[in-house]
């Protein structure tokens, strides 16, 4: 928040006074320069009253609203919805076509829940007029949106989260340069909208866990005419012909995020493999039962994570074999058990990091991974914990039994496990 000293912010009111009034000085007789400052304590309610009471308000207040919530996320909503982080909500209180109107042209970060129907006509149209140039990370949840023509798109985003939305067929028109998509449980009224090329897009993420979202041929025609992409997440259903389709289109795919749906690769995959140059990091997602087949071949794997498994059948185990280049592991909610993640590790000369949760194993064998990965090569080994006293008691037992020198440093992370011990070696 900017400051100005108070000898020089009395100086600057004096003078004002001296100039042009005489009597009690009015708000509207102070100059911009102190308002702004003093706006700048005042909330949404406060400052939208002030800048219904008297237009002439309105410069300061909108130069204070950009200085006091540039870093946060405006939310309105018209239903109920889980909070983001780092949010402010606007009161329901206030018209939201007129919120827009004073301080639309200030917000760089927007969230939207509920905008459908009648009751939001007006509050959508303000929107647009209002946001569609300043809106660099836009998030919408339970909206209807680009159901008619486009006059001013949203030029300026880039980050795009849609969520449980249902997008007309001008959708593409809305956001030409997005880079950053996410699309969670979105039905589209015409798939071929979604089909075309976004010249600035480089990450998409589809999380849709009903069938019946998205077909898989409209994902493999996004993938294909956007070849640019360096970042795929694809928690949804899709065929064979997704992952040949990014396997031959995304030369430049350096992060990609699966999730295996029940028995996806041993059946519609069949005898098919699919290579990912350039590749470095990878996550893997798997329900109840063993994977049997991988049809997936890397060049340049560095990072794996393993979310959800059951164990290391003999599969998983020649699928870490052949990529010798790993250097990050992660095992998450997984239940491996101690012998087969030492041979795991054993396999893997290049390791240097890795990460596991404490559930899966006893606190002996911890203490006893602890000491055995001094003798390797690993140098980072983070262990999570889902209770805090649980992670306090093994840093305690680590420390009387192991004479290896650690670096050790408690986290706290935004999932569970939620606590975390950092080991580094010394």
């Amino acid at each position: 928040m900017a400051t100005i000293p108070a000898s020089d912010l009395n100086a600057m009111i004096a003078k004002e006074r001296a100039e042009e009034h005489n009597g009690p000085l009015q708000l509207v007789h102070v100059i911009n320069e102190c308002l702004e400052i003093i706006f700048q304590y005042l909330n949404l309610v406060d400052m939208y009253n002030m800048a219904e009471s008297d237009e002439r308000f309105i410069p300061a207040l909108q130069s204070a609203f950009s200085q006091r919530f540039e870093n946060k996320r405006i939310v309105w909503k018209f239903l109920p919805a889980k909070n983001r982080k780092n949010f402010i909500e606007i009161p329901k209180k206030l018209s939201a076509a007129t919120f827009f109107k004073h301080f639309g042209s200030k917000i760089l970060k927007l969230g939207i829940v509920g905008m459908n129907g009648r009751d939001a006509e007006n509050g959508e149209e303000s929107m647009l007029r209002h946001c569609a140039n300043s809106i660099i990370d836009l998030e919408l949840q339970k909206c209807g949106l680009g159901r008619h023509a486009i006059d001013q798109p949203f030029v300026k985003v880039k980050q795009l989260l849609i969520e449980e939305c249902c997008l007309g067929p001008n959708f593409s028109q809305w956001f030409p340069n997005v880079a950053n998509l996410t699309l969670n449980h979105t039905h589209f009224v015409q798939y071929n909208s979604f089909e075309v090329h976004f010249p600035e897009l480089t990450a998409l993420k589809i999380d849709e866990l009903e069938a019946t979202m998205m077909p898989s041929s409209t994902i493999s025609k996004m993938l294909q005419r956007n070849p640019q992409l360096m970042h795929l997440k694809l928690y949804c259903d899709y065929n064979a012909d997704v992952i040949k389709s990014a396997s031959e289109c995304l030369s430049d795919l350096e992060v990609l995020k699966l999730d295996l749906s029940e028995d996806q690769f041993e059946h519609s995959f069949d005898d098919q493999n699919f290579l990912f140059v350039n590749v470095k990091q990878l996550t893997l997602s798997y329900g109840d039962n063993f994977i049997t087949n991988i049809p997936l071949t890397f060049r340049k794997l560095e990072k794996l994570r393993l979310y959800k498994w059951d164990g290391v059948n003999d599969r998983v185990l020649n699928f870490i074999n052949e990529n010798q280049s790993i250097k990050e592991l992660q095992f998450a909610d997984t239940d491996e058990i101690y012998n087969d993640l030492v041979m795991v590790i054993q396999s893997l000369p290049n390791l240097m990091a890795l990460t596991i949760d404490a559930s899966t194993f006893t606190s002996d064998e911890l203490v006893q991974l602890l000491f055995d990965c001094a003798k390797w090569k690993i140098t980072q080994l983070r262990i999570r914990f889902g209770e805090h006293s649980q992670s306090q008691e093994f840093r305690s037992k680590a420390a009387r039994k192991n004479n290896i020198k650690w670096t050790v440093k408690a986290v706290r992370y935004s999932y569970y496990p939620v606590f975390g011990l950092h080991f580094n070696k010394v």
